[in-house]
C-alpha cells in the first residue's frame, strides 16, 4: 500500500504541481493518477482508498491554486469550480468501486464459512457432498468425506468419467442412464449403486441429487448427496 501511495503522490505532484515541469512532448493529463486510485479500490479497504484521493486532492488544489495542472483556468474559481467536480466524480466512482469490493469479500466470507459449516455437519452425517457448475467443465467440487467415501485423493481431480472408473460394472451402465435423464429433464433423482474402493472392497452408495435447467432447458447447476448405505443392505440380506 505505501508503494501505491508514494507512486500516486509522485504522479500527483507531476501533474497538478508541475513536477513535470511541463514542456513540448510531455502529456499532462488529469487522468494518470487515475489507474493508481482505481487499483487501490479494488485491492484495498475503503479507508486506504480515501486516503489515496485525499493526497491527490490535497496536491491537486494546491497546485490549482498555483496556476499548475490541467485546470487552471482564467480566475482561480472558475479552477477550483472545475477541479471540485473532477474530484467528485472521481470520489463517488472510486469510493463506490471500494464498496463494492468490500461487499464481496464478505459475501465470499460468508460463503464460505457456510460451506464449512454444511461439511462439518455433511461429515458429522456421514455424507459426502458434491456439485457440479456445468457450462464451467466436467469437474466436480466435492467435500472431504465425499473423497473418503469413494476412495479419491486429496487433490484428485473429480470428473464423470473418473466417477465411473470406481463404480461396479454391474451399475455403471444403469448409473450413466440416470445422470443422462437428469440432464435432459432436470429434477431431482435418486439411485443406489455399488463402488470398488481402492482396497478393493465394495461398497454400496446412495445418491441423491438434483439438476436446475435453464430458461432454454439446458441443465445449468447439479448438486447431491451421498450416504454409504452398506451394513443396511447387508443387513436387509440377511433379513430376506
Amino acid at each position: 500500500m505505501g508503494i501505491l501511495l508514494l507512486l500516486l503522490f509522485v504522479l500527483s505532484e507531476a501533474v497538478f504541481a508541475d513536477g513535470l515541469q511541463f514542456r513540448p512532448g510531455i502529456i499532462q493529463s488529469h487522468s494518470s493518477p487515475l489507474p493508481i486510485v482505481i487499483w487501490t479500490a479494488f485491492r484495498f479497504t475503503q479507508r486506504e482508498t480515501a486516503t489515496g484521493i485525499f493526497i491527490l486532492s490535497a496536491i491537486a488544489i494546491w497546485g490549482t491554486m498555483h496556476g499548475f495542472g490541467p485546470f487552471a483556468g482564467e480566475t482561480e474559481n472558475q479552477s477550483l469550480l472545475a477541479l471540485q467536480s473532477w474530484t467528485a466524480v472521481l470520489t463517488i466512482t472510486a469510493m463506490a468501486l471500494s464498496a463494492g469490493m468490500a461487499e464481496r469479500g464478505r459475501a465470499e466470507e460468508a460463503l464460505r464459512e457456510s460451506e464449512a459449516s454444511m461439511s462439518l455437519a455433511a461429515n458429522a452425517a456421514n455424507l459426502g457432498l458434491w456439485v457440479w457448475n456445468i457450462p464451467g467443465g466436467d469437474e466436480r467440487w466435492v467435500t472431504e468425506k465425499w473423497r473418503q467415501l469413494f476412495g479419491f485423493a486429496d487433490s484428485e481431480p473429480v470428473t464423470f468419467d473418473r466417477f465411473l472408473e470406481v463404480v461396479h460394472p454391474g451399475d455403471s451402465e444403469r448409473v450413466k442412464q440416470v445422470v443422462q435423464h437428469m440432464l435432459e429433464h432436470g429434477g431431482e433423482h435418486e439411485i443406489e449403486y455399488r463402488i470398488t474402493r481402492p482396497d478393493g472392497s465394495i461398497r454400496w452408495i446412495a445418491s441423491h441429487g438434483s439438476v436446475e435447467l435453464d430458461e432454454r432447458g439446458k441443465p445449468v447447476l447439479a448438486r447431491g448427496v451421498s450416504r454409504d448405505v452398506t451394513k443396511r443392505k447387508i443387513a436387509r440380506g440377511r433379513a430376506v
